[in-house]
């Protein structure tokens, strides 16, 4: 009499992520329109304040500089699918955001309180404020992903099976 026992193992790993390639598609969504928006905004802020010498230009041109640096970095890992490779991103893109919208109002709320001196800080207070609109909807998607990411990391286990068959020969 002869048994036979076969041992079958099956594992399958769910990835959360992509090889890095350029994301055409992402320039046609509402988060990559958003960034585009966002970078044109803070050059028209840089521009406008550098048209006028005033006490309070180089916070101004700080903030805007800082935010176009993060849009920049953050729209090129979109573009690339890289913010697929690390596991919070999404949490350290909403923080930035949230950062960026802080340094936004402080820079609007300076501008407005200058526009009377000049009219390109008027113009830098006006595109300030729109600056501000938009991080402000970018930073709610940002959080919208920054869920559903929690989400999609409680079923991204590994998962293994085990199956186990026994034939035993019949007389």
């Amino acid at each position: 009499m002869e048994i036979r026992t076969e041992e079958h193992r099956v594992q399958t790993t769910r990835r959360w992520y992509q090889e890095i390639r350029i994301h055409r598609e992402y320039l046609t969504t509402i988060p990559g329109i958003l960034k585009m928006t966002e970078m044109g905004l803070c050059i028209l802020i840089i521009i406008c304040v550098s048209s006028a010498y005033w006490s309070a230009d180089g916070w101004v041109h700080f903030a805007a500089v800082s935010c176009l640096t993060l849009v920049i970095i953050n729209f090129i890992c979109h573009l690339t699918d890289i913010y697929h490779f690390f596991i919070f991103w999404h949490f350290l893109e909403f923080i930035e955001y949230c950062i960026s919208d802080g340094l936004l109002l402080m820079s609007a709320i300076v501008s407005a309180v200058g526009a009377p001196i000049h009219p390109g800080i008027a113009a830098a207070a006006v595109f300030n404020f729109l600056a501000l609109a938009v991080f402000g909807v970018d930073t709610y998607y940002m959080f919208k992903a920054w869920q559903e990411h929690k989400r999609q990391l409680v079923g991204a286990a590994v998962v293994t099976e085990v199956t186990t068959t026994t034939t035993t020969p019949t007389k």
